[in-house]
């Protein structure tokens, strides 16, 4: 049998920490190995869990998680972290996937979804909210765009 995913959740509100601990404890090969409140104290619970796989909001007082993401990557190379979030926010984003981070999901994302990426992330794959892809896919094409010839009548001139 292969040994389960070892999952870290990183939040500072405790009801969703539970929640997020409630879902993942019900799928038979992840492992709930640890829990904190602010980015670095995550960071330091990856490290002592041998994480897998980090879930770290964006948005926490004292330690952030694009600060607890760099720690994560700094100290244990090989965990994936996943950032969730409230809000599409799409400097964040950029700044995230800059930063080492295996994806990043919406907190309105289904249940069934945040499992499959904790999986996918796990995996070594690169994982986002339908919502966070599609901002992604339009922000590359919108940079990527030719501009437009101007209207005829204005070549002439």
């Amino acid at each position: 049998m292969t040994a389960p995913i070892r999952v870290v959740v990183v939040d500072d509100h405790d009801l969703v920490r539970a929640g997020l601990i409630a879902i993942l404890g019900t799928e038979p090969d992840l492992l709930v190995v640890g829990e904190a409140g602010d980015g670095l104290s995550g960071a330091r619970v990856a490290r002592d869990t041998r994480a897998d796989v980090v879930l770290m909001d964006l948005s926490m007082p004292r330690a952030d998680g694009i600060s607890g993401l760099r720690a994560v990557r700094a100290q244990c190379p090989d965990t994936a972290v996943l950032m969730l979030t409230t809000f599409d926010m799409g400097e964040s984003i950029e700044k995230a996937l800059r930063e080492g981070s295996s994806g990043y999901l919406l907190k309105t994302a289904p249940s069934t979804e945040l499992v499959g990426a904790v999986r996918a992330a796990h995996r070594g794959e690169r994982v986002f909210s339908t919502a966070i892809q599609d901002r992604l896919i339009s922000s590359f094409l919108d940079k990527n765009r030719a501009p437009e010839p101007p209207p005829a009548s204005l070549q002439q001139l």
